[in-house]
């Protein structure tokens, strides 16, 4: 008698932490931050960065999830000329990024020698 009870208690345990891990997958944050956090970033980019004499911008994120809420995005921002597409700046930047509509820290950084 004893033996069937352990094996439903077990079961029904089993089930319980099966349904709770199903239900909290749900709320983890994806790996990759979503296309409107990271345009929050890049506006930030835009707004401080110089982009005189460029004809070509272009933004290489990396995304990872942050402990917290939210995703940090290291971007390397680089910006081209209009005389045969010469590399004339390049902007290194962090940015976290949450729920809210501005970016929770952020840091641009000029790279020597472009």
């Amino acid at each position: 008698m004893k033996t069937n009870t352990l094996k439903t208690i077990t079961s029904i345990a089993a089930t319980g932490l099966l349904a709770a891990t199903a239900a909290q997958a749900d709320f983890l944050y994806p790996d990759v931050a979503p296309p409107e956090t990271i345009d929050i970033c890049v506006a930030e980019i835009d707004a401080q960065a110089n982009y005189e004499d460029a004809t070509y911008v272009r933004h290489e994120v990396a995304s990872r999830p942050r402990a917290t809420l939210g995703h940090t995005l290291r971007i390397n921002t680089l910006v081209y000329d209009e005389t045969g597409g010469q590399l004339i700046r390049e902007y290194k930047t962090t940015c976290a990024v949450s729920t809210r509509e501005v970016p929770v820290s952020f840091r641009i950084e000029e790279k020597n020698g472009a």
